[in-house]
């Protein structure tokens, strides 16, 4: 098994079905986040079949931060990366220029910089 702990997440590549059972147990019933299920990745549009980033994952709830983490060791004052259906969870995307596309999830701006780049695009990859 392999952990990486973002700040808000923690991600793990496991080989084994026992380490998995094992990890699954110990996260289950956390009241600081949740493992995220397959459907749910699939439906947000993160999953990734050949689980390069990661194959069980646990989010934590708002306002709960992994510290120390891989992302540092210093605890922030804030910090984003939770749920997108949190209701404190918002985005704004900032350009130079005017945006002709509408952006309507992280996912789009995959195709807005390949159109930038005058790339084309068979969506993001997966």
């Amino acid at each position: 098994m392999l952990p990486v702990y973002d700040s808000t997440m923690a991600r793990y590549w496991i080989w084994s079905a026992g380490a998995r059972e094992r990890m699954t147990r110990a996260l289950e019933g956390s009241p600081h986040g949740r493992i995220v299920p397959e459907e749910e990745l699939r439906r947000l549009g993160i999953w990734f079949d050949d689980g390069r980033y990661g194959h069980l994952i646990f989010l934590l709830e708002p306002g709960g931060i992994i510290m120390p983490s891989d992302m540092g060791r210093i605890p922030f004052a804030g910090m984003h990366g939770y749920h997108p259906s949190e209701p404190t969870t918002e985005a704004v995307l900032l350009a130079s220029v005017p945006i002709l596309e509408k952006v309507d999830h992280i996912t789009g701006i995959y195709d807005l910089v390949l159109n930038d780049l005058g790339l084309t695009s068979g969506g993001p990859q997966s």
